[in-house]
């Protein structure tokens, strides 16, 4: 039994309406399979065509006769069939229900279709309730809108008029069929492909435009709905249906196929929108979200209430279809790479916060260890390259420092060696000329030149003591190098005849007299020294020792306070510091003779050798 479950009216068997020949139709060539069904006014069967090989569906379509009707005008009525039937017939579409035959047997008139599996759209909503995926009805939109344009350019062409989900069959493929096509307008048979009563179609008007049912309104509502239309718009209002009229069915069966709810009828909308209001339609966008902006639009466009705000035709409509299909495929892949990244950054971040596992903790810490091992090392070349980079300087500044110790101690041995040292200075106070060794002093007393030769023995020790500290000195001058003519302290007034100080040349002097005086009084043959023993006058001889050891003692920049000299045998000191080229030049001067003075009256007590080694 065909499926007819696409309206409430229950299946019913009627043997009484059952063809004369129960199992053959046509002459035998349709053998019927099924009990007949009957929904409403329409008769189908399920049967099997011995011709061609495959299971048919054969349709009643009953005649509506009246008891008035004569036979000419029934023959009539069976021509208007037939022809009807037969341009069916010429129609070929793979997304429409194919008519293969008609015929009339015992009164009736009987189409021939294509047997199609599967249910029908409507009964699917039901089933599921809920909408279908969105891919799904614009494959399916694709399909009708193309059989629709076919029918429409079909000559003459086809008005579907009647699209709705319960007229689209679904195969086992996927693939739809559009069923109820037909052309029965004026017509008191409706000769179409439906499967289902056709009064109960008529009965909802969801899914047709206004233009379809404006003739079975009341004059009261045409009125008051043509208030708003200008003369044009209520000039195409009043036309019959046409291309733009299938446009309107089929925007408002995706409306519900996508939504799962049906749309607002175009009566209720029409009087919604009077005095300029907004249209109550919900678009399907706001009805369910997951259904693109640039789907809804299409639809509310196609569901246009006046007829010329409508798509012109089906192709034009299809093409919109697809571009918004591309549009929203694009905008999908853009947000799916957005959605991509956006997880791919919280999977790193969650990476990131997560605790990590032993295995990465124990890698993080030699990561770490590697990079301060690293750090370390360069800091140590740093470190190797600023010492050996110190040293060289070092290296270098010591050897600056070497070479002006060296020119600066060579600078001060000439000074040295130019100084006059404390043998000239004895040369000078004890004169040691063999004639001096011989003169009649030493001669006369063996004991004075004893004695003398002892304090020049000492004095000479103390000559040499002096020398070795002297020498000392300079070799330490590379640590404290001192400049002789800038740091010595020359501002001793000092006599330009003698490098010594006045008071040590007076000292020695007075020693040189008494020496002398005392020779002269111990002469022999002296009438004043006739007395003196020979000890005496050795130890007066051995007198003027002292005065080197007391100039060996003192420092050679000593300050020394100006004493009175001689004005016979000094000149008055013109400058203030001497240098030590001068000082030598001086020290090398000859010793002055001083003049031999009187003998004193009266010799009141002789001094001793041991007399002048206390005094020093």
């Amino acid at each position: 039994m065909y499926n007819t479950r696409g309206s409430n009216s229950p299946v019913r068997t009627h043997q009484k309406n059952m063809p004369a020949t129960t199992e053959l139709l046509q002459e035998g060539r349709y053998r019927i399979n099924q009990e007949s069904a009957i929904d409403g006014n329409t008769i189908v069967f399920e049967a099997y065509d011995t011709v061609r090989d495959a299971n048919v569906v054969v349709k009643e379509i009953p005649l509506r006769l009246s008891k008035i009707t004569t036979v000419s005008q029934q023959e009539l009525m069976k021509l208007a069939f037939a022809n009807q039937a037969k341009t069916l017939t010429e129609i070929h579409h793979d997304s429409l229900l194919h008519v293969h035959d008609f015929f009339s047997e015992d009164g009736r008139q009987y189409l021939v279709l294509e047997s199609v599996d599967g249910d029908d759209l409507g009964v699917l909503l039901a089933r599921n309730n809920s909408s279908f995926p969105v891919s799904d009805v614009l494959n399916w939109a694709d399909q009708m809108l193309d059989a629709l344009n076919y029918l429409h350019n079909f000559k003459p062409p086809v008005i579907h008029r009647n699209i709705r989900p319960e007229h689209i069959k679904l195969n086992s493929s996927g693939k739809i069929k559009l069923l109820a096509f037909g052309l029965a307008e004026g017509s008191d048979s409706k000769v179409n492909t439906s499967l289902t009563d056709d009064a109960a179609d008529e009965s909802d008007i969801s899914y047709l435009p206004l233009e379809q049912f404006w003739d079975v309104l009341d004059s009261a509502s045409q009125k008051v709905i043509t208030n708003s239309y200008d003369e044009n718009s209520e000039k195409v209002l009043k036309q019959p249906a046409d291309a733009r009229s299938d446009i309107y069915a089929l925007g408002a069966t995706l409306y519900h196929l996508l939504t799962a709810v049906k749309p607002m009828d175009a009566l209720e909308r029409s009087i919604d929108m009077m005095d300029g209001k907004d249209d109550p339609l919900r678009k399907a966008g706001d009805v369910d979200a997951a259904i693109p902006a640039e789907i809804s639009d299409v639809l509310m466009k196609a569901m246009a209430i006046r007829r010329e705000e409508r798509y012109d035709s089906a192709s034009i409509m299809r093409q919109v279809l697809r571009t918004a299909l591309v549009r929203m495929k694009e905008r999908e892949s853009e947000e799916a790479v957005e959605m991509k990244v956006t997880a791919e950054e919280v999977k790193q971040t969650q990476k990131a916060s997560a605790v990590p596992s032993p295995a990465q903790v124990q890698a993080n810490a030699k990561k770490i260890e590697d990079e301060a091992a690293a750090t370390q090392k360069a800091e140590l070349v740093k470190q190797v390259r600023e010492a050996e980079e110190q040293s060289l300087a070092a290296d270098a500044e010591r050897r600056v420092q070497e070479e002006e110790a060296a020119v600066k101690a060579a600078l001060t041995a000439d000074a040295i060696k130019d100084e006059p040292s404390d043998d000239d200075l004895l040369q000078i106070l004890l004169p040691t000329s063999p004639a001096a060794e011989d003169s009649p002093v030493h001669q006369a007393n063996p004991e004075a030149k004893k004695a003398g030769e002892a304090v020049k023995a000492k004095t000479g020790e103390s000559v040499s003591k002096k020398a070795n500290e002297t020498a000392k000195q300079g070799s330490t001058v590379s640590e404290a190098p001192v400049s002789i003519s800038e740091e010595t302290n020359f501002d001793v007034p000092v006599s330009r005849g003698f490098p010594l100080g006045m008071p040590l040349i007076a000292v020695g002097i007075g020693v040189v007299l008494i020496v002398i005086v005392a020779a002269w009084v111990l002469m022999p043959g002296n009438p004043a020294g006739g007395g003196q023993p020979a000890q005496t006058q050795s130890e007066a001889a051995a007198q003027p020792a002292p005065a080197p050891a007391v100039q060996s003692m003192m420092p050679s920049n000593t300050e020394v306070a100006p004493a009175a000299a001689d004005p016979k045998t000094s000149e008055p000191a013109a400058d203030n510091a001497v240098t030590p080229d001068k000082a030598a030049q001086k020290a090398k001067k000859p010793t002055p003779t001083p003049k031999p003075a009187k003998p004193a009256a009266e010799a009141k007590k002789a001094v001793t050798v041991d007399d002048l080694i206390n005094d020093n």
